[in-house]
């Protein structure tokens, strides 16, 4: 599977907030390592960009009732709130935020990137919801025929959160071994950390000298009509 690092989704949350004006934010985890991990780099990355966090709350992810965060931070009044945690939790604090009036943008990370949490939610507490997530097949410029022979292959059932991306790291293996010449680990190591400006469905994939994505494939979905979409 090729995708971005946590920095990478962390800086895409930023852009998109500071693209539009939430300059006081709200960071939520669950205190799971990956969760608390995003909204660090989240912390710093809203920082570097001029912007102020306002709160920084751990949740328990069992826990139901979020009232008191969600009195808190209406009282706050953030321009944005990013919560890094998981769909579970992430729907009741969706619908708990909306029936609350709590003011500004309500994103979540890819954790939350499940339709479940636009059930937990309800369709109308979930309209604007955003996502910070890398987009699945049907987000994805050019990839009408991948979709197509994919459902056609699999029983009609469409592409997964990471059919695309692992069809990438496949293609980009085959690549990696034709340039290499050889099956040699060494040699194929060194082809694929040479990679340079590999089409790929959605993305051009180049590696920097930390051996990750030259350029993220994160981007921002919404949720409109109880579906995903492509934010603008």
């Amino acid at each position: 599977m090729i995708n971005g690092l946590t920095p990478d989704q962390a800086q895409t949350a930023a852009d998109y907030m500071a693209a539009n004006q939430a300059k006081k934010v709200a960071l939520i985890h669950d205190n799971s390592a990956y969760a608390k991990d995003l909204a660090d780099f989240a912390k710093a990355s809203v920082e570097k960009a001029g912007g102020t966090i306002v709160a920084y709350e751990a949740i328990n992810p069992e826990e139901k009732d979020f009232s008191a965060l969600v009195t808190k931070l209406k009282g706050i009044a953030p321009d944005a709130t990013y919560f890094t945690g998981y769909y579970a939790a992430g729907g009741l604090m969706v619908k708990q935020f909306k029936q609350k009036g709590v003011s500004g943008l309500f994103l979540v990370g890819d954790g939350s990137f499940s339709e479940d949490v636009i059930k937990i939610a309800g369709v109308d507490n979930a309209e604007g919801l955003l996502i910070t997530a890398t987009p699945t097949a049907e987000f994805i410029e050019g990839a009408e025929a991948f979709t197509t022979e994919y459902k056609s292959t699999y029983n009609n059932l469409a592409p997964g959160p990471f059919s695309a991306l692992s069809y990438n790291a496949v293609n980009l293996l085959v690549d990696a071994l034709k340039r290499a010449n050889s099956t040699d680990h060494d040699a194929l190591k060194k082809a694929i950390k040479e990679t340079k400006d590999f089409k790929a469905l959605g993305q051009t994939i180049s590696f920097n000298a930390q051996n990750t994505l030259d350029t993220s494939n994160f981007a921002v979905l919404k949720v409109a009509g109880g579906k995903f979409t492509l934010a603008k």
